[in-house]
């Protein structure tokens, strides 16, 4: 009879220790899901309350060493990995079931096999009914679901594949709470606007030049216009007629080069796909920015490869990347500028690439933002929207090329990698 006692005794304690594990998986996902509450202190709660419980329920004569060596090796596992992983989710996941294990402890090694089973799931049972629904309306993606397997890992899933793919576009099926149909709203509206940001910010560097590129214009026609009235006054003299045409020729058609180019950038066909000299299409941006250079008294200095080498690929898009490098550089310089555009063949990894580099004066990338220039909204420029670098970045890898940046000695270098055509 007492041995069929004590056997259930030890049946009951089993079904204590597996209902304590259960429940503190339970616990630890559901507060893993819950954004408001610090795990932490939540841990830290637990703790306390099961030490101090543990401690005065057990008597002087029920203690063993293996008891209390086994009490302390969790509580300093638990403490370590906080110490060592407490900032990464998935470990505090684990953490605070380890934690909820004590109960656990505690019913296993507790002579009142039916005392340590009531104090593990009254506790649980409270948390898990009374606490965590007060907090039920701040989650935000994953709602609570009556499968244990589904309610464990779920959440380590999404979030494996959100970090994975590098996407918030994921939409989560949900049954419940219209929060989560007004935040996935909130997601779409925000793809829009940041859609609109990037197509202004393409823009943005030519518009800013307009003004200038007008004076540059202007300039040429008061010139041909007082030639035009000098002829006419003079039309009696063919030498002086011949002398001037040439120049009123020269003069025409670089306004009309100038026109034309601005007419390009400001209106955006779709990509084409096509071959492209690198040298004219730099020399055509330096004429874009002629007027900005002589605004700003910066000097330029364009040290193009003699070799005409080809590329593939849109040249609005190529070109545009180029201008936001010389945008870049110009707002990054303070006085006594200057600017330089290089172009040499480079081979890395076997395939062969045309490489733009653009160096500057200025003051150079800030040091808190310098291993994450390349992402969007980045910019050590309050009134900037931070995407130029992030569109010349993405231009490149369409082009199966890439980008690079270094702070060389007073210098700043900005190196656009293309693929070089071959026939």
């Amino acid at each position: 009879m007492f041995s069929f006692c004590l056997s259930t005794i030890n049946h009951i304690k089993l079904i204590s220790l597996l209902l304590s594990i259960f429940c503190a998986f339970q616990c630890s996902n559901l507060i893993y899901k819950i954004s408001t509450i610090p795990i932490f202190y939540i841990c830290l709660f637990f703790f306390i309350c099961f030490s101090f419980f543990i401690f005065i329920t057990i008597k002087p004569s029920q203690s063993k060493p293996l008891v209390y060596t086994s009490f302390l090796v969790l509580n300093i596992m638990t403490t370590t990995l906080w110490f060592l992983y407490g900032n990464n989710g998935h470990f505090s996941l684990i953490i605070l079931a380890l934690l909820m294990a004590i109960p656990s402890l505690y019913s296993s090694i507790s002579k009142s096999a039916f005392l340590g089973l009531t104090v593990t799931t009254i506790v649980n049972f409270i948390f898990i009914q009374i606490f965590a629904p007060y907090y039920l309306h701040q989650l935000v993606l994953i709602p609570l679901d009556s499968s244990l397997l589904n309610n464990l890992f779920s959440p380590i899933i999404l979030l494996i594949s959100l970090v994975y793919f590098g996407s918030y576009y994921i939409k989560v099926q949900t049954k419940n709470s219209n929060d989560i149909y007004s935040f996935q709203n909130q997601i779409e509206a925000f793809k829009s606007q940041e859609s609109f940001l990037i197509e202004a910010k393409q823009h943005s560097a030519f518009a800013t030049l307009t003004k200038g590129i007008a004076h540059e214009i202007r300039n040429p026609l008061a010139l041909m216009l007082s030639t035009i009235e000098l002829l006419l006054d003079e039309t009696d003299n063919p030498q002086l007629m011949l002398e001037y045409l040439p120049i009123l020729k020269k003069t025409i058609i670089r306004i009309n080069k100038i026109t034309t180019t601005m007419f390009r950038y400001a209106n955006p066909t779709s990509e084409k796909r096509q071959l492209i000299e690198i040298n004219p299409l730099i020399n055509d941006v330096a004429l874009l920015v002629a007027a900005e250079v002589k605004k700003r008294n910066i000097d330029i200095n364009i040290n193009l490869t003699k070799e005409p080498y080809m590329v593939v690929g849109d040249e609005y898009s190529i070109g545009q990347a180029i201008l936001n490098l010389l945008s870049n550089a110009f707002e990054s310089i303070e006085n006594q500028g200057k600017v330089a555009i290089t172009t040499k063949l480079s081979t890395v990894e076997d395939i062969s690439y045309i490489c733009i580099q653009i160096t500057d004066n200025g003051k150079g990338v800030s040091s808190h933002i310098k291993q994450s220039i390349f992402n969007p909204f980045i910019s050590s420029k309050p009134k900037q929207a931070g995407l130029g670098l992030s569109i010349t970045s993405r231009i490149c890898d369409e082009h199966k090329g890439f980008i690079e940046h270094k702070q060389l000695e007073n210098k700043t270098a900005f190196t656009l990698f293309i693929p070089t055509y071959n026939e």
